[in-house]
């Protein structure tokens, strides 16, 4: 997942971070995702020669137990904040950055794209102050 056009001052305090996720399908059985972080704010858009994989993400992450989901209905992520703030600390965000996050882990959930029509696209919420 990559975001960009945040804006976050370095020594703000984020209370809270999250991504909504719109389920595609409704899916049962267990799920356990671990989030990563991107190590940078400028992390660039993704292409088959910059693929996830290829890049170098925090050392730290987040784990995720995902509950089952139903079609059409939303879900949040586990919280991200730490993440966010180690990556911001040196110099905030501007709009001219990215945040690029990876999801990885055993079970399976299917969520709208990017390209989903009517807002259903993944949404990172922040919360700060």
């Amino acid at each position: 997942l990559r975001f960009k056009g945040i804006e976050i001052d370095k020594d703000a305090e984020i209370k809270s971070a999250y991504f909504v996720f719109k389920a595609a399908e409704t899916s049962k059985g267990a799920a356990h995702f671990e989030i990563e972080i991107e190590d940078t704010t400028h992390a660039a858009a993704y292409s088959r020669a910059d693929a996830p994989d290829g890049r170098s993400y925090l050392a730290d992450d987040v784990d995720w137990n995902v509950e089952a989901w139903k079609k059409g209905e939303s879900y949040k992520s586990a919280d991200v904040a730490h993440l966010i703030e180690k990556v911001i600390a040196e110099g905030g965000l501007d709009a001219l950055d990215a945040l690029a996050f990876r999801i990885s882990g055993s079970g399976e959930r299917v969520a709208e794209a990017f390209e989903a029509r009517g807002g259903d696209a993944p949404e990172l919420v922040i919360e700060y102050a």
